[in-house]
């Protein structure tokens, strides 16, 4: 195989996580992967590994917590009926008076003279 020493951006796209929140994601999803593996082995072995389970629901809950506490997602939400500006250059208003020109375009009386 060749190796190539050409450098090249990446890709980058930007989720929206913060250190503090893509540490709480972790350890949220620590918490439920603990759980889900503790109740694998007591399937498995049919002892109790209730202390795995309690951990992983400790920190599933924790995180879980600790997100919404500094996030608050129910104080900003999105509202669907108000466009957004795509960052194209141009709003909404100018599609819609485009679109109401192509309208009345469109429906114009054709000439008496012009039949198809």
């Amino acid at each position: 195989m060749a190796h190539h020493d050409e450098q090249s951006p990446g890709i980058t796209h930007d989720i929206g996580l913060t250190p503090v929140t893509l540490g709480l994601a972790i350890l949220a999803g620590s918490g439920l992967t603990l759980m889900i593996v503790a109740g694998g082995i007591g399937v498995i072995t049919g002892s109790g590994v209730g202390l795995l389970f309690a951990l992983g629901a400790i920190a599933l809950i924790g995180g879980s917590v600790a997100w919404v506490a500094i996030e608050r997602p129910f104080t900003h939400f999105d509202d669907i009926n108000q466009p957004l500006d795509g960052g194209h250059g141009h709003g909404h208003d100018e599609e819609d008076a485009h679109a109401a020109t192509d309208d009345t375009h469109a429906h114009e009386p054709q000439a008496h003279g012009a039949h198809h």
